[in-house]
């Protein structure tokens, strides 16, 4: 089951039955682990044994849960996610190419676009980087409701004239330091 915390703006004292960093703690993740904070920012992560001293407020005990920071999705194109299927894939960079402009004038479309987010906070996703050409604002909407921090960047495709993106825009949502995945 994924659930987003976000950690309280009092000193928190969590204990966690496992929690991975973003540093080899002993080569792996912290068993039977504490986490300390304040003002929504994490101060100590390690085993509640080395750790239990230096509480200062009332530990909320998950259990056997597991914690882990929300990963990063550098590069994606939420606004074709409906190509799921229907593309050249494992014959090289041009026969996908060939595949993909026919669609790139396609409406979005609202369930491939749900879909491609339930994937993302399925797999842990907190933040995600996504490339754009015409339905930035939707896509940044969509973002928005899901709760996932967010850049967008524009890309122009093609030699015309006319684009189809409109004027140059970038989105972006950045989650609050307090945000774990």
């Amino acid at each position: 089951m994924r659930r987003r915390i976000l950690f309280p703006r009092e000193r928190f004292a969590l204990r966690v039955g496992l929690v991975w960093t973003m540093e080899a703690v002993d080569g792996g993740p912290v068993e039977d682990a504490l986490i300390l904070g304040d003002q929504g920012r994490v101060e100590a992560v390690g085993p509640w044994r080395k750790l239990r001293g230096r509480t200062r407020s009332e530990v909320a005990d998950f259990g056997s849960a597991a914690l882990a920071p929300g990963l990063i999705n550098a590069h994606c194109h939420l606004e074709l996610s409906h190509l799921d299927q229907g593309l050249t894939l494992g014959q090289g960079f041009l026969p996908w190419l060939r595949s993909l402009v026919p669609h790139l004038r396609e409406s979005l479309r609202a369930e491939g676009l749900q879909s491609a987010l339930d994937q993302l906070l399925d797999c842990g996703t907190a933040f995600v980087a996504d490339i754009t050409g015409r339905n930035h604002e939707s896509v940044a909407a969509a973002l928005d409701s899901a709760g996932l921090g967010y850049w967008q960047f524009m890309e122009a495709f093609g030699f015309s004239d006319q684009t189809s993106a409109g004027p140059a825009a970038v989105n972006r949502r950045s989650l609050p330091a307090s945000s774990f995945e």
